[in-house]
């Protein structure tokens, strides 16, 4: 079968994915590192966890805690 049926999709337009490692750094496609996501409709920060918020947003970008890769195409893997 296709293997990109096993892949979570693509970005849609507006919304960036990139995978990054432990330091934040964008990782090289294929490579297994935390899903990371900056969208209009990202969220504001968790209510009444200020703690929280600041681990999950960092400079826009919602950090999911998801171990995932990217292929070349931009088809995400999680």
């Amino acid at each position: 079968g296709n293997p990109r049926m096993r892949s979570a999709g693509r970005a849609v337009p507006g919304v960036e994915l990139k995978i990054v490692g432990e330091d934040g750094s964008e990782l090289p496609r294929g490579a297994v590192g935390e899903l990371i996501v900056k969208s209009p409709s990202n969220m504001l920060g968790y209510w009444r966890q200020d703690e929280a918020t600041r681990s999950a947003l960092r400079d826009g970008w919602m950090h999911t805690g998801d171990a995932a890769a990217m292929d070349e195409d931009g088809y995400v893997y999680i």
